[in-house]
């Protein structure tokens, strides 16, 4: 953010945003992700599973595809290629703790292993918004401003 920012002008506002995954672990099991929370972050939350997972004016009230869209999986209401609703297929997912993750990091010294390690055993974005099969290609993560 630093670089983008000394390049000054325009830039020099300029904010990444990034969602502290590590804090759902502080999460009571059955409660909403503190991501989904619209009092405090505004990014929708679960999907209508009546209606392909659609976030759009479910979980997101007043977001319509207008303020927001994704060109992918495109069979909800109203939804027409390439301006489709972002979809999320919610499951309960907290990480491992503090603990399993260090030592996933201590005992997967070569990137590639840590890297393996950490897609199937943490990975708390994708497994904790994508939950139904049809929203695995392509993965909607990528469109998700989570």
């Amino acid at each position: 953010e630093s670089r983008i920012r000394n390049l000054g002008g325009e830039y020099s506002c300029f904010g990444l945003p990034y969602w502290d995954f590590s804090t759902e672990s502080e999460r009571d099991d059955g409660d909403m992700p503190f991501i989904f929370n619209n009092d405090i972050h505004g990014l929708g939350g679960y999907g209508n599973p009546e209606n392909f997972y659609t976030v759009n004016e479910y979980s997101w009230p007043g977001v319509t595809t207008k303020d927001f869209w994704v060109p992918a999986h495109c069979q909800a209401e109203g939804d027409e290629y390439p301006v489709c609703s972002l979809k999320r297929a919610t499951a309960d997912s907290t990480g491992p703790v503090a603990e399993k993750q260090g030592a996933g990091i201590i005992e997967n010294e070569q990137f590639a292993d840590f890297s393996r390690w950490y897609s199937h055993t943490v990975n708390l974005p994708h497994n904790l918004l994508i939950d139904a099969e049809q929203l695995r290609q392509p993965v909607v993560t990528s469109y998700d401003p989570i």
